[in-house]
C-alpha cells in the first residue's frame, strides 16, 4: 500500500517529489498525484493518528473501489 501519511509529511517539509518517491518506494507521479489531491482537500501535516493510510486512500481516491 502507498504510504499516504509519509508522502504528506515529507511534502510538508518541502522535499522534492523525487526524494519522497525514493523514501516511500513509489513513483514520482504517484507522489505528485497524492500531494495534489491532499492539497485540494486541504489535508496537511500533522494528520490525526486516528486517520490511517487506508482512511486516506478512501478520502483521496473516492472514485476507486478498493477491495480488502
Amino acid at each position: 500500500m502507498i504510504n499516504y501519511r509519509e508522502i504528506i509529511r515529507l511534502k510538508s517539509l518541502n522535499h522534492s517529489n523525487s526524494h519522497v518517491a525514493v523514501s516511500v518506494g513509489s513513483s514520482r507521479n504517484t507522489v505528485a498525484d497524492v500531494h495534489r489531491r491532499a492539497e485540494k482537500l486541504e489535508i496537511g501535516w500533522p494528520i490525526s493518528d486516528n486517520l490511517t493510510n487506508k482512511d486516506l486512500q478512501t478520502i483521496l481516491y473516492p472514485e476507486r473501489n478498493f477491495r480488502e
